[in-house]
């Protein structure tokens, strides 16, 4: 089965990520991710991601043009997961629950499902994106 997925790397002015901590049950339970959604058949990530996000804190974002595409296969399904990258303005008003900032350099302290360990891995190469 192919699945696609949409994650948001999502910046503060203090140069931390966003992560949220998914549900103690379900696929990948209590792992952490970016921000993420699992994406409707013809949705795009940019779609998927507002569908998630209060209208207020989306149209906050200054994207910084970065993207990034994983595949991954788990059991039967396919997915591939579209990434994109945003720094957050000041009249966002609400996240994710279970979310927090953390630096960059942290993100390894914590479990990530292979493929969100393969936007972390991507994150840290590419660094901090320039304001």
């Amino acid at each position: 089965v192919d699945v696609q997925h949409a994650s948001l790397i999502l910046w503060n002015s203090k140069n931390e990520v966003l992560v949220c901590q998914r549900p103690a049950d379900g696929t990948w339970a209590g792992l952490w991710e970016f921000v993420h959604v699992e994406l409707d058949e013809g949705e795009s990530p940019e779609t998927g991601l507002k569908r998630i996000l209060d209208a207020k804190t989306f149209a906050s974002l200054g994207w910084t043009g970065r993207t990034h595409r994983v595949r991954h296969a788990i059991m039967h399904y396919r997915v591939e997961l579209f990434c994109l990258e945003a720094r957050i303005g000041s009249s966002a008003s609400k996240l994710p629950n279970s979310s927090r900032w953390i630096s960059p350099a942290r993100l390894h302290s914590l479990p990530f499902s292979t493929p969100q360990r393969q936007l972390v891995a991507w994150l840290l190469a590419a660094g901090v994106p320039a304001r």
